[in-house]
């Protein structure tokens, strides 16, 4: 992490790219991507997960800076080895299979500077035919969270204030980074970026969205086993983040959702790897209630200010809402407007 508060540190900036697989051509064009900024980088950071560590060993002699993992930590545990290699007062996270427009970071830094509140900033995320990847997230009180505009026509505003932005290509202040200990190493894979941004913003701090900064991202599907990490994350986030009182009175939306998420994962068949994220969750009370601890002490909004900014509606991201959804959403609309009421009085 930055060693100094000199104004040219914080001023700097310094890019981070976790690898574990894939092929080197990819972060090759990653690289090339960050280095061709109107606004580059001050450090090129690649933190390796590979159990080979054959991207350190590429891009050390390619003037990066390397950090070779002994063990594979997951994309969370890889950016904070990487923030800890960093100097500067603040980090770019960078898939490793995306590629920055020319001005992208030059547009997020301006967005995060204008802003004194703001502590993160979100690029919009591209797929290779042009159609949004992830825009402004959309973050559900269940904790499900997902691609905002997804498969839709790009955005072309100003930066906006958002709950939550995608980590593809995101820029975090580094003071606020290690006060708030990263991305959660526990996460791995998934939800990470959506969690740091509802626990800033419970402590008072600012996402912004940033639509005309933008990052190609050749998106690949991790398969049925990404259940695992999406079922336990978002449980993981709403158990740490969510006030007490907050959770009994969500309680009866939850148990409905939880019922809707057991009938589509038997539907789906990844039914086995739900049950695996319960038992992983039932397995943590210690690190869960060090986590709820740690949260109380940095937090300075209540849940009341932070419920109007989630979803109480489902959405299903790239396709056309089925029928039975629309009914259920109807009724969780009519949930969320009660549920925001009594949370005035809690």
């Amino acid at each position: 992490m930055m060693e100094n508060g000199s104004e040219d540190a914080v001023a700097r900036i310094s890019a981070i790219i976790v690898t574990y697989d894939g092929d080197l051509h990819s972060v090759e064009k990653c690289v090339a991507s960050l280095r061709a900024q109107s606004l580059p980088p001050a450090e090129l950071i690649l933190s390796d997960n590979s159990p080979d560590g054959r991207f350190a060993a590429h891009f050390g002699s390619a003037g990066l800076i390397t950090v070779r993992n002994e063990r594979n930590e997951g994309f969370t545990g890889g950016t904070w080895a990487g923030a800890h290699a960093a100097t500067c007062g603040k980090l770019l996270f960078v898939n490793p299979d995306a590629q920055l427009s020319s001005n992208c970071l030059e547009l997020l830094n301006d967005a995060l500077s204008a802003d004194p509140r703001a502590v993160i900033a979100g690029a919009q995320i591209l797929l290779p035919d042009g159609k949004v990847n992830a825009g402004e997230a959309a973050v559900h009180f269940s904790g499900l969270a997902w691609c905002g505009n997804y498969r839709g026509t790009p955005e072309d505003g100003d930066a906006r204030d958002a709950f939550a932005v995608s980590g593809c290509a995101c820029l975090v202040d580094a003071g606020t980074f290690e006060r708030f200990r990263g991305f959660r190493s526990r996460f791995g894979l998934y939800y990470d970026d959506t969690d740091l941004c509802w626990r800033t913003r419970a402590a008072g701090l600012k996402t912004l969205f940033v639509p005309k900064a933008t990052a190609i991202h050749d998106y690949s599907d991790k398969g049925a086993y990404r259940w695992l990490w999406v079922e336990r994350n978002r449980l993981l986030m709403l158990l740490t983040n969510t006030e007490v009182p907050t959770l009994l009175l969500l309680l009866p939306g939850l148990l409905v959702i939880e019922a809707g998420s057991w009938a589509m994962a038997l539907s789906g068949g990844w039914w086995r790897y739900k049950l695996r994220a319960y038992l992983e969750v039932a397995s943590r009370p210690g690190w869960l209630l060090r986590e709820r601890r740690e949260m109380t002490s940095l937090r300075r909004l209540p849940d009341s200010d932070i419920l109007p900014r989630l979803r109480f509606e489902l959405e299903a991201p790239g396709r056309a809402l089925p029928r039975y959804l629309r009914a259920l959403n109807r009724a969780l609309s009519g949930y969320g407007s009660l549920v925001l009421r009594a949370s005035t009085h809690i």
